[in-house]
């Protein structure tokens, strides 16, 4: 399952440029987004384990910049926050559980 991991590294950009754009701030649109591109994010990080520092970093980068971007109600904002942490979980359960606490402390 080695695949492609110079493409598997430019969808991490991707993800990374779609998420903290900042058109997408709003937490309506921004759940949507993380509803559907998060998935694929997980994927690659399942496939590809050299990526997956950088997939904790976009994660982390992510839940930092959900919780500066504060428009939108509080229900949005918790689900956002609890799809991310669950892909955080994710990774921790693909044996890079010292990598994840070492983000999710940054985070905090």
């Amino acid at each position: 399952a080695d695949g492609c991991p110079v493409v598997a590294a430019g969808g991490l950009t991707w993800i990374r440029g779609n998420l903290l754009d900042s058109s997408l701030a709003t937490s309506r649109l921004n759940l949507t987004a993380i509803n559907s591109i998060l998935p694929l994010l997980d994927r690659l990080a399942e496939l590809h384990p050299r990526l997956r520092a950088r997939a904790a970093d976009t994660l982390a980068d992510i839940f930092e910049h959900t919780t500066t971007s504060a428009d939108g109600d509080a229900f949005s904002m918790v689900a956002v926050k609890r799809r991310l942490i669950d892909s955080m979980l994710h990774l921790a359960c693909l044996g890079e559980a010292v990598l994840v606490v070492g983000r999710i402390t940054r985070c905090v």
